[in-house]
């Protein structure tokens, strides 16, 4: 990493220091202070300053500690020698002295075990308390006395000095150091109690995270990284951490440092390598198993019992228990803990996923906690940078008021953690990327908006991060301020941000500032989200099934089914949001550009990956426009027949591939300077996606997907596929047609000449779209002959013209084998049709408007009866589908299958027997699950083993009929109405998604077991 962007500080020695050259900077704040905003004391004692009444502060200081103070204390005893050696002063250690003010003298005295007397013992201090006082003698001479109530307050205190004087402990494996102190002018004197008693982070290593090589896979090369992350959480204020790291001399570490121990353990989980403690095969009862578990995660020492408890309830995000049982088994272990381990923390989880009212209590299945015992805390756990008072359209919800009127209604009663999320990680924040300082904002309103509930039992805040590259640092590192002091507010922590910048620092806050506001306007009540996060095959499946994580945009087949209103609505509303948001994005660079002159070598690392963070989220705006804004132009000029249209969509696509390799570029150059080297630990091991050695479900690491532009060049490679047709020279609207229904054809291969189109009935055309009525009905082979570079090129496929068709839309249901109701809404639509009374018609669809591909139907022999459709037994494949990108994901087989209608007034039902291994398979595809976990969850509900489930179980599924006539084509938001009425961009109609959610941990928000790698209770 070039020394030209950063300076890296390393703790390499505890007795040598290491002098920093850095170039002064001047300090953004109006006083001259620094930008924590604490009222300063009046001062007592003498502190007369010279004849000119100026104070110059000693270049040489002695530091008193006494010789037995505890090793956390001793430790930022050491940090704060080094630092002020870093910044050009002179430091003697002594474990006693005078402690007098001397002019011409500097001390720095650290009260405690003997030496001088602490006066952190008022009423609402506690353990935490920090105080720092100065007393200041003649021109140049001071005492400055740094007191806590105990061991992390004693701690805090070195380093909230260090903050006031201008070090910031931004990144673990990069902070600023100024080249000498920021003295202030008037004497220190602060003194605070933290505000929410439980402060952290997350280090969530259920995601492969870079600290994962030395934590999870035991890299020794990488082993003081995990001490120096300890370490920086402790700079930065929090009270609870990881515990330590190895088996030798820093295995209790953190522990040593005054974090807590925990355990904790899941119930029922199986997501992301989990597994729940409850087994139905033990012959104990589950109540026994639960008891049997605490007592053993407890121990049999009373003075080595985990300080918290904490335990997950929820099976998957798939699935919930019974509630009545739910609530027992939280009553259980609340009443357990409670009778036999007195003073532990015991703490669940409130996760923000919808929910249906459950059928006994009524409520959110994560709001049962509140019908147990109030021995039981609860973390709650908001998702994505969203806050709990603006629009949150996420995980099936309008908001997050929910979370907050749990919180209120909950906080004078039981234990209360407000814990939200830096990032999201999967297809939204860095691993697009986009930078989002609004994050920053949203928890402040957050912490602000429930401030009050601190009077009650509101105690903890707790970060859930995801890794801190594209300044996603800022994050953890201001949310961990802001809960220390609720005083403290996001534009300190911006100030703080970008205090090292000298003469620039004020123009980059006010950009960080504008940004905020912008990304307020576009990104919470704008419509442009959905354009800026990316799009895979497991989100695309969640919407196909009517759960939305996030807003998404259409898939462009979706696209190519909108009408003229439709397409011009989408550059009315969103062609115009996504170049605004570009020109305004451009405007802040162009502002950076202007002032970069001014940054200080030693702060060009931070200033650089703001600009780096804002140009890769402009330019993401406008490969929104360029790409999705292609195939809109496109099926304009299907709809108008217009080939200049055509030829500007094309420009469109080669415009959005060329910002691809724009946004590559600045990735790549952000990457030189990412922090935790080598670069493979962020963007994993191999050439592509899925070739690495990482511990997780995942086949990527955290930045992995960001570096190969993922999330560009899938769109890319989508949109091209419409312009190029897919593997098939034409499209076919639909290959099933009903009576009234013309057969539409489009030529869509560019590469083809003198094409002919034989219709299978006689008819020929060359023309490139092709409207055909079919005189009887019948199935047809349609075959395209052409020339392709030089050679012969043929192409066919079969329509069936029908006389009677219904379709069931996606409204199937499985009645059995009940396991397979996962999987259920991921099964395509029926489309069935009769020819003559000979032939029987069977097609899957994929489709909102029942429209069937070619291929995928099949011709069926009728049986006699008097049912209306029926036939002889036969095997289905059965694709499982992404309905979004109409693309098939797996496939399911049912042997022996039949489907049958009675009557048009009565359900289809299809039954045979169906594969179990496919039925895991689907798991696995659907809900990101290992196949191990799949394979428990589908044996557990058809009520098996893994050893025992048979490979066939008997299958009935029914559907319902849909009336006929329906048109369902596609529109802007997903809806398939075509009249988009409301104008949302989320596919549910009304712009308000309340459908649930099923995330299959695809967000990879750690609700189970503790695995997470931080020693502290589970997440």
């Amino acid at each position: 990493m070039s020394s030209r962007f950063h300076v890296r500080f390393l703790i390499l020695s505890l007795v040598s220091f290491i002098a920093f050259c850095c170039a002064a900077c001047s300090d953004p704040a109006e006083d001259g202070w620094g930008s924590m905003p604490y009222e300063l004391p009046e001062e007592d004692g003498d502190d007369s300053d010279g004849d000119d009444g100026s104070f110059n502060y000693p270049a040489s200081w002695t530091l008193l500690l006494a010789d037995t103070a505890p090793d956390a204390v001793g430790w930022a005893a050491d940090d704060l020698a080094k630092y002020f050696t870093a910044m050009g002063q002179t430091v003697l250690r002594a474990g006693e002295g005078n402690v007098d003010c001397v002019e011409g003298e500097g001390k720095l005295v650290m009260v405690g075990d003997g030496l001088g007397q602490s006066e952190v013992i008022a009423e609402g201090t506690n353990d935490q308390t920090w105080k720092v006082s100065e007393s200041r003698c003649g021109s140049n001479g001071t005492v400055i006395v740094l007191d806590g109530g105990g061991l992390f307050g004693r701690q805090y205190a070195v380093y909230e000095l260090l903050h006031k004087l201008g070090v910031r402990f931004f990144h673990p494996e990069e902070e600023y150091v100024p080249a000498e102190p920021d003295w202030p002018a008037e004497a220190i004197a602060f003194e605070k109690t933290p505000d929410f008693t439980w402060r952290s982070v997350s280090l969530h290593l259920t995601h492969p995270l870079e600290l994962g090589d030395p934590i999870e896979l035991g890299k020794s090369e990488y082993d003081m990284e995990v001490i120096r992350y300890i370490d920086w959480s402790i700079k930065n204020l929090s009270s609870r951490g990881r515990g330590g790291h190895g088996s030798g001399e820093y295995s209790d570490y953190g522990y040593r440092r005054g974090f807590a121990r925990g355990a904790g353990m899941s119930l029922f989980g199986q997501q992301q390598g989990a597994s729940g403690i409850y087994n139905p095969d033990d012959p104990r009862s589950m109540e026994e198993q639960v008891v049997d578990h605490i007592d053993e995660r407890m121990g049999d020492d009373p003075d080595n019992w985990p300080e918290e408890f904490s335990f997950s309830f929820n099976p998957t995000e798939f699935t919930e228990i019974d509630d009545q049982q739910a609530v027992k088994v939280m009553t259980l272990i609340a009443n357990h803990i409670t009778e036999n381990y007195p003073g532990v923390r015991l703490m669940t989880t409130n996760h923000g996923t919808y929910g249906e009212p459950t059928d006994y209590y009524g409520v959110r299945y994560y709001d049962l906690p509140k019908f147990a015992p109030e021995a039981l805390g609860v973390k709650c756990h908001t998702l994505m940078f969203y806050d709990m008072f603006r629009p949150a359209p996420m995980y099936g919800n309008e908001s997050f008021n929910f979370m907050y009127d749990f919180m209120a209604s909950e906080y004078q009663k039981r234990e209360i953690w407000h814990f939200p999320e830096s990032a999201w990680w999967l297809t939204f924040d860095n691993a697009v990327p986009l930078y989002l300082p609004i994050t920053i904002e949203a928890r402040d309103r957050d912490i602000q908006g429930i401030a009050f509930m601190l009077d009650g039992k509101l105690t903890g805040h707790r970060t859930f991060g995801s890794g801190h590259e594209w300044g996603y640092w800022q994050n953890e590192y201001c949310s961990l301020r802001m809960a220390a002091d609720v005083s403290y507010r996001y534009t300190d922590c911006l100030a703080d941000i970008t205090y090292p910048m000298g003469e620039a620092a004020d123009t980059v806050k006010n950009v960080l500032l504008d940004i905020i506001q912008l990304q307020e306007r576009d990104i919470i009540y704008g419509d442009t989200l959905a354009y800026l996060v990316g799009t895979d095959p497991e989100t695309e499946i969640a919407q196909s099934i009517g759960i939305s994580f996030h807003p998404l945009p259409p898939s462009p087949i979706e696209i190519m089914t909108w009408n003229e209103e439709t397409v011009h609505l989408w550059f009315n509303r969103i062609d115009t949001g996504l170049k605004r948001m570009e020109a305004d994005y451009l405007e802040q660079l162009a502002r950076l550009d202007a002032v970069r002159e001014q940054v200080p070598e030693e702060a060009l690392h931070w200033f650089t990956e703001i600009y780096n963070g804002l140009e890769v989220t402009m330019l993401r705006a406008r490969h929104g426009y360029q790409v999705y804004g292609a195939v809109v132009m496109l099926r304009l000029s299907q709809l108008d027949v217009d080939d200049t249209l055509a030829t500007q969509a094309q420009g469109l696509l080669d415009a959005a591939i060329q910002t691809t390799e724009d946004a590559r570029a600045v990735i790549l150059r952000q990457e030189e300077g990412y922090r935790y080297q080598p670069v493979q630990r962020a963007i994993g091991f191999g050439d592509a996606l899925g070739d690495d050695e990482n511990w997780t479900i995942y086949p990527y690491r955290v930045h992995g997907r960001a570096h190969y532009v993922y999330y560009y060049t899938r769109i890319d490679d989508l949109v091209q596929g419409v312009f190029d047709g897919g593997s098939d020279p034409i499209t076919v609207a639909d290959a099933v047609l009903g009576a009234d229904e013309s057969l539409m054809i489009d030529v869509i291969d560019s590469g083809l000449s003198d094409v002919r189109v034989d219709l299978g009935d006689g008819n020929q055309s060359n023309e490139s779209h092709i409207e055909h009525d079919y005189a009887q009905s019948g199935v047809y082979t349609v075959t395209v002959s052409a020339q392709k570079e030089g050679e012969d090129f043929s192409f066919s496929g079969n329509v069936a013209a029908v006389d009677e068709v219904v379709a069931t839309g996606f409204s199937g249901d499985i009645i059995e084998p009940s396991g397979a109701a996962l999987i259920e809404s991921v099964l395509p639509g029926l489309v069935l049709g009769k020819i003559g009374s000979d032939t029987l018609i069977a097609g899957f669809t994929a489709s909102d408007s029942d429209s069937v591909r070619m291929g995928r139907f099949t011709e069926l022999t009728p049986v006699a009866g008097d049912n209306w459709f029926d036939h002889a037994v036969t095997d289905f494949i059965v694709p499982v589908i992404n309905k979004s990108q109409e693309a098939e994901l797996t496939e399911i087989m049912v042997y022996s299958g039949k489907i049958v209608i009675t009557d048009l007034q009565s359900p289809v039902r299809l039954t045979g027997q169906l594969g179990t291994e496919a039925v895991i398979q689907a798991v696995v595809a659907v809900g990101g699950f290992e196949e191990e976990g799949a394979r428990d969850l589908v044996a557990g509900i058809l009520g098996y083993t893994p050893e025992t489930m048979p490979e066939r179980v008997p299958f009935e599924m029914t559907y319902s009929l849909k009336d006929q006539g329906q048109d369902e084509d596609g529109d802007i938001d997903g809806d398939a109405d075509g009249d988009d009425t409301d104008g949302d961009t989320d596919g549910d109609e009304d712009g308000d998604d309340t459908d649930g959610d099923i995330d299959g941990d695809v967000d990879g928000d750690d609700t189970d077991g503790d695995t997470d790698g931080d020693e502290e209770a589970v997440d």
